[in-house]
């Protein structure tokens, strides 16, 4: 089972193709997704179809895998594996969302999908995630489906001339 075709009550996930480009650059040009997701804003859209490209050779070079978050039939968001270690059976998780979309229990539904698969049809023996320290709503998501804070990064981030720390959880099977 492809984790990128996972389906949920309000969601489901697809794998990134091109089209969803244009919805792309609509969250990853505003300054409010960009602060919490430390991907550089994206000014123009010639800029989302090149970070689209860099994506897309994550995915080939096997560092990431990517799904499209979809919502009654529009991309509104990306989740994401990365860092991963077969060695120690770890894998980092992340996700963004369109701000249009906040607070609607998605990035809920989200998180839980992809930790159910991760739990059920993978040796994953731990997950983690990594969220700026200000984005409240996101730590909140993870604490709910029990992952513990294990620290801060601090300036982990560098956002638009800034430095942002970085709440680390986990969660062990």
């Amino acid at each position: 089972m492809d984790w990128r075709t996972l389906k949920g009550d309000l969601i489901h996930f697809e794998p990134l193709s091109e089209k969803i480009i244009p919805d792309l650059h609509a969250y990853a040009s505003d300054p409010e997704v960009s602060k919490y997701i430390g991907w550089p804003l994206m000014e123009t859209l010639d800029d989302s179809k090149a970070y689209f490209q860099k994506l897309m050779e994550n995915e080939k070079n096997q560092t990431h895998e990517y799904a499209s978050i979809v919502y009654q039939g529009r991309h509104i968001g990306t989740i994401m594996l990365f860092n991963f270690s077969r060695q120690a059976k770890n894998v980092e998780i992340g996700y963004v969302l369109s701000r249009k979309y906040w607070g609607m229990g998605i990035v809920s539904e989200a998180t839980k999908l992809l930790v159910d698969y991760l739990l059920e049809y993978t040796d994953m023996h731990k997950i983690c995630a990594r969220v700026v320290s200000s984005n409240f709503a996101s730590a909140k998501v993870l604490e709910k489906y029990g992952f513990k804070s294990e620290g801060y990064l601090v300036d982990q981030y560098y956002i638009d001339g800034q430095y942002y720390d970085a709440i680390y959880y986990g969660y062990i099977r």
